[in-house]
């Protein structure tokens, strides 16, 4: 799972990676993170790998944030 996200973030930058919480629709999910309460040790792995905690607020809620404050401004100026 590491691995994979900082592929997202290496080929996207930081910006644009996120994380979802509703683990829906799935059959399949990781050994060591099988629901949202496992994601403060993802967390914690990250930051050993070197994560600041500014990347790590943009991956937990930041970029999530900023996504919806985009929906909203492009709904309102749209006619």
């Amino acid at each position: 799972m590491i691995a994979h996200i900082e592929h997202v973030r290496e080929v996207a930058g930081i910006d644009h990676v996120g994380l979802g919480g509703d683990y829906d629709g799935t059959t399949w999910l990781p050994v060591d993170l099988p629901d949202v309460a496992s994601y403060p040790r993802l967390f914690d792995a990250l930051a050993d790998r070197g994560w600041s905690e500014t990347d790590l607020a943009k991956l937990g809620w930041r970029n999530a944030l900023a996504t919806f404050a985009r929906i909203q401004e492009c709904a309102r100026i749209t006619p």
